[in-house]
């Protein structure tokens, strides 16, 4: 299964035409379609296209530039509509299609020159060749204005919905209502009647067992499984079987994966000599345990951002901030800039922090005010100063010798301080630590200033600042919403292959908005209500008449009309049809066929990589 001693991605593996139609076979037909934009594309998208386009293309190619009378050749490029559909001389972006998508000619100053005043470098030029290649993906459907650089007004948050209190109603009430099974269902339900449409009839029983066996554990159900369920004729079998898959130590090594994949989990630093990292699997296992302990979400926060700092810490919870060691690394090539290196590591812990957590790309601010969030580059050195006094613990020891590195195991990757007294911080003028501007003080986005938050003042004994422990209450507090709002999306998103917000991780102003406003806020009030715990309102969602939908699209009148409608399901008249990821794939195969390892937790295993 998914995490075990079995399993390793870095794994090639080759199956028969018979095994993989066994598996077909027991698999449930919503498995299979295409994906929503994967997370680290759009990371890609944030990090390396958006940044390059804002700087050197907006002047001449964005909706300011049409307004002030500047378009030029008709291109607008702040969107993704617009560089789709091109200017005058045709579409600047064909996902896929690098022949086609006359961006690539005029960024090599082919037949066009882009920008005009000289050929950007070439692995700007290859970032964007990749970028095509793996579809463009680009979420500025509704592009907000970017600031200008003789504009010192950051946008108006005010009454942006990410950033208002939870805007709790009642559960609608619905005429004639005989669909809902649950809370959730009648959101649901007025939207569709708004529009004139109505749900999909429920799944048949094979595949509401296999899809949630899928969703909530990774595996395909047995036969056995399978026959049991059909032959229960109580009325409660479903939610039985709801709460039995919960409770499976399947469960966490399922929804583990999850979170591993928000925390860049790997068992290797990347980069140069991608070294190892043997004891990563301890972050990995407290992840599992975690989720199949239920455990409250500010516990979980806390420890993963201030486990030395925490009441009761101990080991576990040192393990937990492996959480900030887990990006890539290149400590036996640092360069010579020591301290460069060390900030570029706290920024992806920055970054990391703010996106999974809260949903919001702070480390855009790294270098400018932020160009579409209420994010002055202040917040993101306020936003530093609070892990700034933070030093690496444990992880690998380097020997280096005249053929090789020799990796030696240590304590647990962690994050920790070793002192009350904090470093000071200063605003650094383009990220260049050697330019430093004035000083700032540990802080949270000014936009989100919801609560106070305190920290406290340096003493005498202790041996951290205490000021990560005070970001993560300041993170889980109860009038937190977008908190709680990122944190439901997320179980939504999992369970229906698309979130109520589809930018999972970007609810800033040019994120997108949410398809049921309040359906997200319910979810998230339930979450506040159940203590942060996510099985309850797990179940709640795959109880509902919503989630039992069935995929599939009849050919009938109704179903005709959502689909001309609505045919990207936004309205969710039906479920969703989702594709199975490679590790489910490959865990499923071993399951049907026997073969499956069902050991837990311990390191993981490296196969022999056949040339």
């Amino acid at each position: 299964m998914l995490l075990s001693a079995s399993c390793s991605i870095a794994s090639r593996f080759w199956f028969s035409a018979g095994l993989l139609a066994l598996y077909l076979t027991l698999a449930d037909r919503s498995s299979f379609a295409q994906d929503p934009p994967d997370q680290k594309q759009l990371a890609f998208f944030e990090q390396k296209i958006r940044p390059v386009l804002a700087t050197h293309c907006y002047e001449c190619h964005s909706a300011k530039a049409d307004a002030a009378g500047k378009l030029k050749a008709g291109l607008r490029v702040d969107s993704r509509d617009g560089l789709r559909t091109g200017g005058d001389t045709g579409p600047a972006v064909v996902p896929k299609d690098l022949k086609q998508s006359l961006l690539i000619n005029a960024l090599r100053h082919e037949d066009w020159q882009m920008p005009p005043k000289g050929r950007l470098p070439e692995s700007v030029v290859a970032d964007f060749v990749t970028w095509i290649e793996q579809g463009a993906v680009d979420p500025r459907v509704h592009e907000v204005p970017p600031l200008t650089a003789e504009s010192n007004a950051a946008p108006d948050a005010s009454s942006h919905w990410a950033f208002q209190p939870l805007q709790t109603e009642m559960v609608p009430a619905i005429l004639d209502d005989d669909w809902s099974r649950n809370s959730i269902d009648p959101f649901v339900l007025r939207r569709l009647r708004e529009s004139g449409l109505v749900p999909a009839s429920e799944a048949d029983r094979v595949t509401l067992i296999r899809r949630l066996s899928f969703d909530l554990t990774g595996l395909p159900p047995s036969v056995e499984e399978v026959d049991e369920f059909l032959a229960d004729d109580a009325p409660d079998a479903y939610e039985r079987l709801v709460d039995r898959l919960l409770a499976s130590p399947h469960y966490g090594e399922r929804w583990g994966r999850h979170w591993l994949d928000l925390a860049r989990y790997a068992d290797s630093s990347g980069f140069h000599n991608d070294l190892d990292r043997p004891t990563a699997w301890r972050y990995r296992d407290y992840v599992v345990r975690s989720f199949n302990d239920d455990k409250p979400y500010a516990r979980f926060v806390a420890e993963q951002i201030a486990g030395d700092e925490i009441d009761g810490a101990n080991e576990e919870t040192l393990v937990a901030t492996g959480f900030c060691r887990n990006g890539p690394s290149n400590d036996d090539n640092m360069g010579n800039d020591k301290e460069k290196y060390r900030l570029d590591q706290l920024d992806d812990v920055i970054s990391t922090t703010s996106s999974v957590f809260l949903g919001l790309t702070l480390g855009c601010a790294r270098c400018h005010d932020h160009k579409y969030d209420p994010l002055p580059t202040a917040d993101y050195y306020r936003f530093l100063a609070i892990f700034n006094t933070t030093e690496k613990s444990g992880g690998v020891k380097h020997i280096k010798t005249s053929q090789k590195i020799e990796n030696a195991e240590s304590a647990p990757l962690a994050l920790i301080e070793t002192s009350a007294r904090p470093r000071p911080t200063f605003v650094l003028k383009r990220g260049n630590n050697r330019t430093p501007g004035e000083e700032v003080q540990p802080g949270v986005p000014a936009a989100l200033s919801f609560r106070d938050l305190a920290f406290p003042a340096p003493v005498a004994g202790p041996s951290s600042t205490g000021q990560r422990r005070a970001l993560a209450e300041w993170i889980t507090h109860p009038s937190n919403a977008l908190t709680y709002r990122v944190l439901a999306n997320r179980l939504w998103q999992h369970l229906f292959g698309r979130g109520l917000v589809e930018t999972t991780s970007n609810f800033g102003l040019n994120g997108a908005e949410p398809t049921h406003p309040e359906l997200l806020d319910d979810l998230a009030a339930q979450l506040i209500a159940h203590n942060g715990q996510i099985k309850a309102v797990q179940r709640l969602i795959v109880t509902s008449a919503t989630y039992r939908q069935s995929s599939r699209r009849t050919g009938d009148a109704t179903a005709v009309r959502a689909q001309e409608l609505d045919p990207d399901n936004r309205l969710l008249w039906r479920q969703n049809i989702r594709r199975l990821e490679a590790e489910a794939l490959r865990d499923s195969v071993l399951a049907v066929s026997g073969n499956l390892n069902p050991r837990m937790f311990g390191s993981g295993i490296k196969p022999r990589m056949r040339a």
